[in-house]
């Protein structure tokens, strides 16, 4: 007879000695193995069947009480290893027919048992007698009528299935958590100790065996390393913050950011463990400032509370995603998490968030394309934002110029004219709005920087317009106060004389007088009102006689006004297209105009 009978001790003594040895498997676990803190049933079922079929082959029938279990019968646990031999393939007994010994009838344990409905299914069976004679005539007829379960049976058995995470995932987000890295790191061929823990459960546990069985790992394409290149120009700082990244996160992205793209990565998992929800954000922020982060991959639940609150706005990652958007705007922060409720991200992209990696779940899986696509998704979010981590560098100079401009704009006029601030207080809400489009520009998914650009060289140019006038008499000058005003552009007798010289180029000046004569080919350009003139001669006279800084100082801004009439015409030359460095200038010079403007002010 080539029949299984699994047992322990808890049937007759004359049934257990009428099966060869190889047809016997004694399953039993001791209390010692039992009162440890890290047991699990299903690992130890798991090992107990694996050293039984690796050395034995495929049986006609395998036998099994209800329960293994000689101190509580209701555990059932028979019933959890034939769920174990089914979801099993590499015990190679999936579609072997199984019957249970017990007294009582299918419909009394289905009624105890959440596999209950595995009895139910074809290749199951059950009997009350447990002689000799019952069980050969079991078993004849069941060679006789049902060798195996066909593939459409085996279909239906898994739909009668109703297999729950065992009580060592505590929540949903752990289960995401090692599914997830079970299927990544197959895709990227990634391996490490902490993947290699995660394997074993998902290959003992009866829960993942069931997913496994449904979504099996020879479906899950392979993605080699030119599908995982990300295309960069600068190398930024990334750092990635999760609670539980070494559990085999860190080692996949380590992969693809570090191996495959050598990227600057960093992380951050069991130094915000036992931490409350502050300190995870205190500790997360300071490390971001110490070691200028340009780029956070950032965890959605950072804590325990995390999984029990109703209230997004309290959940500890999208608290950190605002604290670090306060830190510099232009961090670029990638949210992880397995959640994909549209009101969750709503949420974080109204924080700041600049992409979303959505760890993969169970019921994705039934996409055989879902892993692959999260990964290639996953390299393109964080290939968008690597390359928008300039923005940090640009909010380095904005912020503070846009604080700035908000104090006044909120500074009683009593107290504007006090401090003698020559930027007339009526001027300051429109200034406040330009920047504030600006910002939003920045932080829009934008193609090319002309639009933010644009809205500072607005500034600019009202400000130079503010103080480079026009005299009832023709000539210009640079208005220094209420009271006092220098003459730099003065027209006498078909001649224009300018009181700081040309260069060549028109780019650069020098201090001395410069005369046009009527007919030269400059002389249209200066033979017009203030606001007419060349932008780049009133931007010097104002910025040396009104502000008093050097010529040569005032050259690196000379290009911004170029730059703006190109943009304006949508040039897109590389010589004509804005980059970090024109907005950075442009911001420092409106720095410039607003913080210098009152040469008394300490």
């Amino acid at each position: 007879m080539n029949a299984l009978l699994i047992h322990n001790d808890n049937i007759k003594n004359s049934l257990i000695n009428h099966f060869s040895k190889e047809g016997l498997l004694h399953f039993s676990i001791s209390s010692a193995a039992m009162m440890k803190e890290t047991f699990s049933f299903d690992s130890v079922a798991h090992g107990i069947l694996k050293n039984h079929f690796a050395s034995k082959g495929k049986y006609d029938v395998i036998f099994i009480p209800y329960t293994l279990s000689n101190e509580n019968y209701l555990e059932l646990t028979g019933i959890i290893v034939a769920a174990h031999i089914r979801l099993s393939p590499e015990f190679k007994n999936t579609k072997t027919p199984i019957v249970f010994l017990g007294s009582e009838s299918k419909g009394q344990i289905a009624k105890l048992s959440d596999l209950g409905g595995i009895l139910f299914t074809s290749g199951v069976f059950s009997t009350d007698k447990q002689d000799i004679d019952s069980i050969n005539n079991q078993y004849d007829w069941i060679l006789k009528n049902k060798k195996e379960l066909n593939d459409i049976e085996y279909s239906n058995f898994l739909e009668k299935l109703d297999i729950k995470p065992s009580a060592n995932h505590l929540s949903y987000h752990s289960i995401a958590n090692e599914w997830a890295i079970y299927r990544w790191a197959s895709a990227i061929n990634a391996n490490d100790s902490d993947i290699e823990k995660i394997i074993t459960n998902v290959e003992t546990q009866l829960y993942f065996k069931y997913l496994r069985t449904l979504y099996p790992k020879k479906d899950i394409p392979e993605l080699h390393e030119n599908q995982l290149k990300i295309k960069y120009s600068e190398s930024p700082k990334i750092l990635y913050i999760d609670d539980e990244a070494d559990k085999g996160w860190y080692e996949i992205f380590c992969s693809i950011l570090y191996d495959i793209n050598n990227l600057n990565f960093s992380y951050l998992d069991e130094e915000l463990q036992s931490k409350t929800r502050d300190e995870i954000i205190k500790l997360s922020t300071d490390k971001i400032k110490a070691e200028e982060i340009d780029l956070v991959i950032l965890d959605f639940r950072l804590h325990p509370d995390d999984f029990n609150t109703s209230n997004i706005q309290e959940v500890t990652g999208l608290k950190l995603l605002k604290e670090i958007k306060n830190v510099n705007p232009g961090i670029q922060v990638v949210i992880f998490s397995a959640t994909n409720k549209v009101w969750n991200l709503q949420a974080l992209q109204e924080a700041g968030a600049d992409g979303f990696i959505i760890k993969e779940s169970a019921e994705n899986s039934e996409d055989i394309d879902f892993t692959k696509d999260s990964i290639l998704a996953m390299t393109g979010s964080l290939e968008l934002c690597i390359n928008k981590v300039f923005l940090k560098e640009i909010f380095t100079n904005l912020s503070p110029l846009s604080d700035f401009v908000k104090l006044l704009n909120s500074t009683k006029p009593k107290n504007y004219s006090k401090k003698g601030y020559f930027i007339p207080k009526g001027n300051i809400p429109k200034y406040c709005e330009l920047i504030k489009s600006c910002e939003i520009l920045l932080l829009s998914n934008l193609t090319n920087l002309n639009l933010p650009f644009l809205q500072l060289i607005l500034i600019i140019e009202d400000i130079v317009k503010t103080f480079y006038i026009h005299g009832s008499d023709g000539n210009h000058y640079v208005e220094i106060s209420l009271f006092e005003r220098i003459p730099v552009l003065i027209k006498q007798d078909g001649i224009i004389t300018l009181k700081i010289k040309p260069k060549p180029n028109w780019s650069s000046f020098e201090l001395s007088d410069f005369d046009i004569l009527k007919g030269d080919k400059d002389y249209k350009y200066f033979d017009t009102i203030a606001d007419r003139v060349m932008f780049n001669y009133r931007l010097f006279s104002v910025l040396y006689f009104k502000y008093n800084i050097a010529l040569s100082d005032i050259n690196k801004y000379s290009r911004l006004y170029q730059k703006r009439s190109r943009a304006v015409a949508h040039l897109n030359s590389s010589d004509d297209k804005i980059i970090t460095r024109d907005i950075i200038d442009a911001v420092e010079l409106i720095a410039i105009l607003f913080k210098n403007n009152n040469k008394h002010q300490k």
